[in-house]
This record gives C-alpha cells, structure tokens and sequence, in this order.
C-alpha cells in the first residue's frame, strides 16, 4: 500500500507540473497571437487612412491594452514613390515581454508640376 501511495503521488505531482507547463505555454500562445492581431489591425488602419505618414507610435489605452504600445516607421525603396511601412507592437508590464512587427508597401504617387503656358 505504501509503495501504491507513493506512486499515485509522483504521478499526480507530474500531472501537475505538466499542467502547469500547459498553462505557461498556452499563455504565451495567446499573447503572441494578441501581438499579431494587433499589429496587423493598426497597421491597416494607418494606411488605410493615411495616417502613416504623419504619426510615429502611439498605444492601445483606449482599445483595453493598456500594456501594449506601437511604433511606426516608414523607409523609401529603390522602386519610385513605394514606401515600406513597419509597424511594431511592443508589451511591457511586469508580466511579460514581447514584441511584434508587421509590414507592408505603400505606394505614394509623386505629383510633378508642368507649368501652364500663357495663351
């Protein structure tokens, strides 16, 4: 009986440490995919209203995500006019750490001017 008793106990403490473990990993499964929904949604309203070339970062207080934050940067490429725009989701808080990039093209024509002639 003595030898059953502890048996039963190791297993049970193993379940628990597993389950444990299930927890943490699920956790941070969820808070990874809160990163990348997060970072895909602002970063198409940004450029969906064009605000991404005027603001820089802000935060998500008034969406309750109080602990993230973002940055947006923008870098011209080799192709005439197509900006690649990166939006970065950061967490911070006591909990845990975490960051999560999104990016896309955004083409913004060039307007020349040609002077009008004098009839």
């Amino acid at each position: 009986v003595l030898v059953a008793t502890v048996l039963v106990g190791l297993a049970v403490s193993t379940l628990m440490g597993g389950l444990a473990q299930f927890t943490n990993i699920y956790g941070r499964s969820l808070e990874r995919e809160t990163l990348f929904r997060l970072a895909d949604e602002k970063l198409d309203e940004l450029v969906g209203t064009g605000e991404w070339a005027t603001l820089s970062e802000g935060d998500f207080v008034g969406e309750r995500y109080a602990d993230y934050s973002w940055t947006l940067e923008s870098e011209t490429t080799s192709i005439e006019g197509l900006e690649l725009v990166r939006l970065t989701v950061t967490k911070s808080g006591p909990a845990r750490h975490g960051s999560q990039t999104a990016e896309t093209l955004v083409y913004r024509p060039t307007t020349t001017t040609v002077p009008l002639e004098a009839p």
